[in-house]
Order: C-alpha cells, then sequence, then structure tokens
C-alpha cells in the first residue's frame, strides 16, 4: 500500500511546482500565493501521507490547497465547490484516495477547455455506505487525454487491497458533459491495517 500511495505523491508535487515556475515568470504574486498554499498542502499532507490512514476533513484541506492553486493558474475558467458536512469530517479514509480525483478532474476534464469549469467534491452516508464524488463540468471521458489511468489504477488497486470487493471506484459520464468519479466505501468495515 505504501508503494501505491508513493507513486502518486510525486506526480502530484512535480504538477504543482510546474505550476509556480510558470507562473514565477508571469505573474510574481500570483506565485507567492501558490507557494503559500504548496506550504499549507505540504504541512497538511505530511503525516496524512506516511500513515496508512487519514480522515475525510484531512482529506479535504489537501484539495482546498490544491484547487486553491489551481485557481490562481487558471483564473476564472476554475470553480469549484465542497459540499461536506461537519459530521463527516471525522470518518476515515485511507490518503490520498480523493485528490488525485480532483486532479485528473481539473487537468483531464477542466484545463481543455477554454471556457473552464466546474468541480464539485461530495460526500454522502446512507445504507451503510460512504459515497464520495468527484464531478467537473469538462470535457467528459471521451475528449479527456490519456493519462489520469495510473491513478485511478492506483486507487482501485489500494481499495482492493483495504477492502476487497466492497469497495467501488466508477466513472460516470454526465449528461450535458463532464465527469463523475464515484468511490463508495463500506461503513461497517474499517480499512485493513496490513501494510501491503
Amino acid at each position: 500500500l505504501r508503494l501505491l500511495q508513493a507513486q502518486i505523491e510525486p506526480h502530484f508535487l512535480f504538477n504543482t511546482l510546474s505550476n509556480a515556475l510558470v507562473l514565477v515568470r508571469t505573474d510574481a504574486e500570483a506565485a507567492a500565493r501558490v507557494l503559500e498554499q504548496l506550504t499549507r498542502l505540504l504541512r497538511a499532507s505530511l503525516h496524512r501521507t506516511r500513515s496508512a490512514h487519514s480522515t475525510l476533513g484531512e482529506e479535504l484541506e489537501v484539495i482546498e490547497a490544491y484547487l486553491s492553486i489551481a485557481s490562481v493558474r487558471m483564473g476564472e475558467r476554475l470553480d469549484w465547490n465542497i459540499e461536506v458536512s461537519d459530521d463527516l469530517r471525522a470518518l476515515e479514509l485511507p490518503p490520498l484516495l480523493l485528490q488525485p480525483l480532483v486532479e485528473n478532474a481539473v487537468n483531464h476534464g477542466i484545463d481543455p477547455l477554454p471556457a473552464g469549469g466546474t468541480v464539485r467534491v461530495v460526500a454522502e452516508v446512507g445504507a451503510g455506505t460512504m459515497t464520495l464524488s468527484v464531478r467537473d463540468t469538462g470535457v467528459g471521458l471521451i475528449g479527456q487525454a490519456s493519462g489520469a489511468g495510473l491513478a485511478l489504477d492506483n486507487i482501485r488497486q489500494r481499495l482492493r487491497a483495504l477492502y476487497g470487493a466492497a469497495a467501488t471506484l466508477d466513472l460516470i459520464e454526465l449528461p450535458g458533459g463532464g465527469t463523475e468519479a464515484r468511490v463508495r466505501l463500506p461503513m461497517s468495515q474499517h480499512p485493513s491495517r496490513a501494510q501491503a
């Protein structure tokens, strides 16, 4: 599991640093904001990425920092919102479960559109299942360039190792354009604490 998790961390960090580098050359003030958010993000994620477990609240801190960084780069082309009630933020999750899905939504869904779009993160609990959704109004599954597959495969492998067949990650083409990445986790089963 740590190996799979470690594959995600450098990809995310290098993308963020690349964005900051572009801004250093074009808008020093924006670059400073990105670096402040990157510092916030690294602080929030340092403990989390070394651990086998995280909480939804900790994952959302990292997502908010990432989306703030992407917003500086993309400006008005990126709108985002997070719809998660406070009582769900303490729920345990595998680390780096949602952040790669948000990154895919921005880079492969929204960024290719000249007008941009919206990323929406939603968490709901019902019938013994936690459902986590990352929805975008981007190009949709057919319009996406390749490159999102590694993160999706990585997440599926980690879910399988932790929950067996009880957890799923599905990609759904949304009517009118866009994609939803939907993760379902059993509430009655805590992630396996075994380190594979």
